[in-house]
């Protein structure tokens, strides 16, 4: 978690602030997309 945000305060210095905050609300939204699409016992591996 501490390297993501530092990762995040690293691309302020690249972007500006309205792209960085479209990055994480795309992310948001991808995480939200799996978390839905969750199922318990899909991911066994056999």
């Amino acid at each position: 978690m501490a390297f993501d945000a530092a990762i995040l305060a690293g691309t302020f210095l690249v972007l500006d602030a309205f792209h960085v905050m479209l990055s994480i609300l795309g992310a948001a939204m991808i995480n939200l997309v799996l978390a839905t699409n969750h199922r318990q016992g899909r991911y066994r591996g056999w």
